[in-house]
């Protein structure tokens, strides 16, 4: 229903789906949660999204592996900057970071390193920005895997539109081709990108 563009039939199974999952799985229901926070998003309903993403009065807490937390956190700070909200985007960010840090997952913590850096240097803490990517860059090669660098190169981009210098070349940013909550704010990211360019 979502790939026909049957936004409010997707929904409608989302949650039913959601209602059978319960308590059975919580891995199923963090996959469920996540595709409704992208429905809620599609249909501008970023009200919705951020309660789903802040589990819709389900918590994740001691519930699934620590590991797991932080991806259901990075999604509500996405949610949280399409809202404009930047405060609230850096302090889920930064919550996301320090519970992957307690639980090291490599590609976790690359992208919520990067997550942190893209909303850091928003805010003007540039210093913040480049020790985050620079960190990164040290749990894994980022070269060549673009579904995980994504958030990366775009804090690298809005690292260097802050500091007036050279933006970084452009790689084939695709929505396929990127991983996670990335998908969410690719095209603002981009859009904004366009328009400061």
């Amino acid at each position: 229903a979502s790939m026909a563009g049957d936004l409010v039939t997707a929904q409608a199974e989302a949650d039913r789906a959601l209602r059978i999952a319960g308590d059975s799985s919580v891995i199923v229901y963090g996959g469920i949660q996540r595709e409704l926070i992208r429905l809620c998003t599609l249909e501008g309903d970023l009200v919705a999204a951020l309660r789903h993403a802040d589990g819709n009065s389900f918590a994740l807490e001691g519930r699934v592996p620590r590991h797991v937390e932080p991806s259901a956190i990075i999604h509500g700070a996405s949610v949280a900057l399409l809202q404009g909200n930047v405060v609230d985007a850096a302090a889920r960010a930064e919550r996301a970071l320090t519970a992957t840090r307690l639980a090291p997952v490599q590609r976790v913590i690359v992208r919520c390193a990067g997550w942190v850096a893209v909303v850091s240097a928003m805010r003007g803490d540039l210093a913040r920005a480049r020790s985050l990517i620079a960190e990164a860059g040290r749990h894994i090669p980022l070269d060549g895997n673009l579904g995980l660098s994504g958030i990366v190169h775009l804090a690298r981009v809005q690292l260097a539109l802050r500091e007036a210098g050279p933006v970084p070349p452009s790689v084939d940013l695709r929505l396929e081709r990127v991983e996670g909550p990335a998908r969410l704010l690719l095209p603002l990211l981009l859009a904004r990108l366009a328009v400061l360019n």
